[in-house]
């Protein structure tokens, strides 16, 4: 259980699946970060995979079982606005949002389609320079 609990905790920190992160940093059946010492040189960590003493379970337990959801809040579009940060270029300032009709239709060869397609959203806070290059398709 604390096994698959890290490999969730890891992959909602790097926004990758269980199985992604699974296949990121496992060899040879153990858990290994890299890292970069103070040298420059990368550096492996394995994780603990000692195994815990089995506890006995209390049997009358009041404990109601948790579903296991993860619920991360997405930002209205009054939010997106107000922020004031265009989600293309990274500006401050006036701030408009663009609307497609469908995502079906965007094909991801532009950096907004492919962040409206990754987020699964139809519209995008964006600046006015951008907006005007997202309309003459020069973006």
């Amino acid at each position: 259980i604390m096994e698959y609990s890290m490999y969730k905790t890891i992959a909602q920190k790097l926004n990758l699946t269980m199985v992604q992160a699974k296949l990121k940093f496992l060899r040879d059946k153990k858990f290994i970060v890299p890292f970069k010492d103070a040298k420059g040189a990368t550096k492996y960590r394995i994780f603990y995979d000692g195994g815990f003493k089995r506890k006995t379970a209390y049997r009358n337990s009041l404990v109601d079982i948790i579903p296991n959801t993860w619920h991360i809040p997405k930002l209205s579009l009054m939010e997106r606005l107000k922020e004031g940060v265009c989600e293309l270029c990274g500006s401050n300032g006036n701030i408009t949002m663009h609307h497609v009709r469908n995502l079906r239709q965007l094909k991801g060869d532009t950096p907004w389609n492919a962040k409206l397609i990754k987020r699964n959203r139809k519209t995008l806070a964006v600046c006015e320079s951008c907006n005007y290059k997202i309309q003459n398709n020069e973006h």
